[in-house]
């Protein structure tokens, strides 16, 4: 029973794999701004991780970049083009797994974009508006604790073992090692 359960289990998880995956799945996320007297500069990191063509991607952008104060190098060809308050990049289509990098040097002092307002670039396709798929302010955090909490328990650990090494009596250092030696038996 087991030998036709088996096999029959393995030619269906890939049709259950392909069924809850998502057809559609456009994510960003961006590097910056890194300020340098008035100039700015960041970079935008656009993926297709669905498994169809995202058409016409565009990436928005929080501020109007003025003829002349700017520079844009992709790794594809991009137009741009006013839209209010706004400049929209037009970056053409992204094929599944295929990955585009943007990077923009504004020399602008009022272009306005900061740290905590590039998650608000909107990148959107014909299809489907892409999620930041960047760090995360709770991972960020983790991350900065988990360092921390790693250098403190490293530094414990040395004063443990310079205190037991030069400090501690040689009789209780002898007992300590004895105890640790009964709890192997």
């Amino acid at each position: 029973m087991i030998g036709i359960v088996i096999p029959l289990i393995a030619a269906g998880v890939p049709f259950i794999i392909e069924f809850f995956s998502p057809k559609s799945s456009l994510v960003f996320d961006a590097i910056g701004p890194i300020q340098i007297d008035d100039a700015k500069a960041f970079s935008i990191s656009i993926r297709n991780e669905g498994k169809a063509v995202e058409r016409s991607v565009e990436l928005w952008l929080p501020g109007k970049l003025e003829q002349g104060k700017h520079k844009i190098d992709s790794s594809q060809p991009v137009t741009s083009r006013d839209e209010g308050k706004t400049t929209v990049l037009a970056l053409g289509d992204l094929r599944p797994s295929e990955k585009m990098d943007i990077a923009v040097l504004v020399e602008d002092r009022l272009f306005f974009i900061w740290d905590h307002r590039v998650k608000d670039l909107r990148v959107i396709s014909s299809e489907s508006k892409a999620t930041w798929g960047g760090r995360s302010d709770e991972a960020w955090f983790i991350y900065r604790a988990g360092f921390w909490a790693f250098l403190v328990i490293l530094g414990l650990g040395i004063v443990a073992g310079l205190y037991q090494e030069h400090f501690m009596s040689r009789a209780a250092r002898e007992k300590m090692i004895l105890k640790e030696m009964e709890k192997l038996k």
